[in-house]
């Protein structure tokens, strides 16, 4: 690898390098080969692509405890503007939205958004982001997208250290559990924070490009 976007690094590199080491932690063995002096660049070098590659693990269970919380929340919060399940946002902005989308995207006209379906919902979704990215209008949606998966990642991280420090040393390590349960519900609410903020602004933006284009 040349280099790491921002995503990459808070969404996969932190994770998976917070994992391995609550890890070694845990397991002195891993401790052990991690904390050798004798470790050299390309040990590390090593260290950053094990990280790496765990943070991909780490976000494929965050994926099932992501897909769990938001439906628990009747849909992800892009979403919300279609459905109607939560105010993401005011409601001048929800009619001005059908109108803005379609000039943003070249539509023949407004379409009502319960007119959508969820696939076709998110496919609107995916093309408004391609529409601000190609406007280079998608710095702090970046921001919030990263923020939101390093959360995530941190989340899924947590659960794991808790299972496996219980499967090592059992009931009597649930302080360090209640520890871990403490910091997963921070993250929890932070991932929460950082969802529907990243779809607010998404739409923030899609409402003031598209006024040039109306």
């Amino acid at each position: 690898m040349q280099r790491l976007d921002y995503y990459e690094f808070l969404g996969y590199l932190a994770p998976g390098g917070a994992l391995l080491f609550g890890v070694s932690r845990i397991y002195p063995e891993v401790n052990a080969a991690l904390a050798a002096s004798s470790l050299t660049i390309g040990d590390l070098g090593i260290f950053v692509i094990l990280s790496y590659a765990t943070g991909h693990a780490v976000q494929a269970i965050g994926n099932v405890i992501e897909a769990a919380w938001w439906g628990l929340w009747g849909g992800w919060p892009s979403d919300w503007p279609r459905s109607s399940k939560h105010a993401l946002l005011s409601p001048a902005q929800v009619n001005l939205l059908p109108q803005r989308i379609g000039s943003l995207l070249g539509a023949e006209g407004p379409v009502p958004l319960a007119d959508y379906d969820k696939k076709g919902w998110q496919a609107i979704v995916s093309q408004i982001g391609a529409a601000l990215k190609a406007a280079n209008r998608t710095e702090r949606l970046d921001v919030f997208n990263g923020n939101y998966g390093l959360c995530r990642g941190l989340l899924a991280g947590t659960l794991i250290l808790s299972v496996l420090c219980l499967t090592e040393h059992g009931v009597g390590a649930w302080k360090v559990v209640a520890m871990l349960f403490v910091i997963g519900g921070l993250m929890l609410a932070r991932m929460h924070r950082f969802g529907w903020r990243y779809a607010r602004e998404l739409f923030a933006q899609c409402l003031d490009l598209a006024k040039g284009a109306s």
